[in-house]
């Protein structure tokens, strides 16, 4: 905590936002639970038993299939039944057996049919080894290729859940809307799970020509250019009238019939406004005032965590009733707080408490971090997710730059090339480490050696910085970045 906020112009562009978020947050927590993360929400079982036309009549087992493989004389028919065995591995849960029969078959002699089929065998494979991008490239190309209603669902299912899992959740709406209208025996409840975690910037800037599509992006547009719990409640009912055939209407009936929908008047903010703490305390206060004086009829009461003790200011809270709480900031404060949660009332943490992954926070309560881990862990999950991308990250060698690195790798998707730290200690250092870490100093190294071996030839040569570079991270405060940058352009 002691490298937080060490801009004072990014920690304002940050805590302006907070009291709006606070009051998002306070509609959507009344209304009901917060979304479980992607791997706990409810779906279509992607693992299930995959049934081929070739395997409809008579189930045959994995080596069922071999044998009849072996006695084939005919290419074609031979990879058709290796197919269908790796299949019936995967069905069995025998996986390794699967892939090591994927990787000896040939594309070249298999009939296009076949071919849909390898590819959905080796999708499943990458599903299972959480190979998320891999599966996406996989099948992506296939999906309209697909003739049997049932592999095409368990491939858009596929598809949907890989790009759940990579937090794409837009994507995986789409995809999943698409099983819908192939299967509508499917369970809709994955699809509003997932629809209520698409945030705003995942949604196209235009309304899909898909009827059903439409719908969800009307639905998840509406909800968040709400400003109010009246706005919400009100764009909720437009859309029932809009859209009374889509099959979602039912969540929506209920979820406007068994809430309460409240605006939020009273805020409470628990901040460290004296200690060690207190500039980056009286930062947040700063903005969250600022953002607050946008705002009609909003009261905020400021508690100080270091002048008070936790449970003197819970018992402050419980007479005094706010209706949303933000904070705590300090890590140690969040993790006691959790431990005696407020229930009922809608609370922002300002970092990421320490517990066990599968941990629930109460209804209504949600972290906001504002530390500089996490911001590096999701700067890296956003480059990884944005597109297939080589990344250096720029460190200071200290304990703060060394824990924004190891957050920004340990949320590097593992399909990415590994990630690239470079270290200085000093500012000197800085054109030295920018040098080496782009491949100029390298390059220079080159044309030294072709000048000495070219004797008294001249060589015009320019050094080149490398080009497998897509994305630089600079894990630091905005003094270190406003010095790195220069070399960064001129390298």
């Amino acid at each position: 905590m002691n490298e937080l906020f060490q801009s004072r112009e990014r920690v304002l562009a940050n805590a302006v936002r907070l009291i709006t978020i606070a009051l998002l947050t306070a509609v959507l927590a009344s209304c009901a639970q917060s979304p479980k993360r992607a791997s706990q929400t409810p779906s279509s079982s992607t693992d299930q038993a995959v049934i081929t036309p070739a395997n409809k009549s008579d189930s045959l087992t994995a080596e069922q299939w071999l044998e009849r493989a072996r006695q084939q004389t005919n290419a074609a028919s031979q990879q058709m039944m290796l197919v269908e065995a790796s299949f019936a591995y995967q069905n069995q849960g025998d996986y390794q057996r699967s892939a090591a029969l994927l990787s000896q078959l040939d594309t070249q002699t298999m009939r296009p049919s076949d071919k849909r089929l390898y590819a959905l065998a080796l999708a499943r494979w990458y599903h299972h080894n959480g190979e998320w991008q891999s599966v996406i490239e996989q099948l992506k190309p296939m999906l309209n290729q697909f003739t049997d209603r049932q592999l095409k669902r368990t491939a858009l299912l596929l598809i949907a859940d890989a790009h759940q899992q990579l937090q794409q959740f837009w994507q995986a709406l789409s995809y999943l809307d698409e099983a819908y209208q192939t299967d509508r025996d499917m369970n809709i409840q994955s699809l509003w799970s997932v629809a209520r975690q698409v945030p705003s910037e995942q949604l196209p800037a235009q309304r899909p020509t898909r009827t059903s599509l439409a719908g969800w992006w009307r639905l998840i547009e509406g909800t968040h250019g709400a400003t109010s719990a009246a706005d919400f409640k009100r764009s909720l009912e437009q859309w029932l009238n809009a859209y009374s055939q889509h099959y979602a209407h039912v969540f929506v009936s209920d979820f406007l019939a068994n809430n309460e929908f409240r605006s939020v008047k009273e805020v409470a903010v628990l901040l460290p406004l004296s200690g060690n703490y207190r500039l980056q305390g009286e930062a947040v206060r700063d903005g969250i005032i600022a953002s607050a004086a946008k705002l009609n009829d909003i009261h905020i009461r400021f508690y100080d965590t270091e002048a008070q003790d936790l449970t003197a200011i819970q018992n402050r809270l419980l007479s005094e009733h706010p209706q949303a709480i933000v904070g705590p900031l300090l890590k140690k404060n969040v993790n006691a707080w959790i431990q005696q949660p407020m229930i009922g009332v809608t609370q922002v943490y300002l970092n990421q408490p320490e517990l066990p992954d599968n941990t629930i926070l109460p209804s209504g309560h949600v972290t906001f971090a504002l530390d500089s881990e996490t911001e590096a862990a999701q700067a890296a999950e956003y480059i990884a997710n944005t597109k297939e991308l080589n990344s250096i990250v720029f460190a200071a060698k200290s304990s703060a730059g060394t824990k924004m690195v190891n957050a920004f790798t340990q949320s590097w998707s593992a399909e990415q090339r590994e990630v690239e730290p470079s270290w200085y200690t000093s500012t000197e250092e800085m054109q030295s480490a920018v040098e080496h870490a782009l491949g100029v100093a390298a390059s220079a190294d080159r044309i030294r050696g072709v000048k000495i071996a070219a004797g008294k030839i001249i060589v015009d040569a320019q050094e080149r910085s490398r080009g497998d570079v897509d994305a630089i991270y600079i894990a630091g405060n905005l003094e270190q970045a406003r010095l790195l940058k220069p070399f960064i352009d001129v390298n």
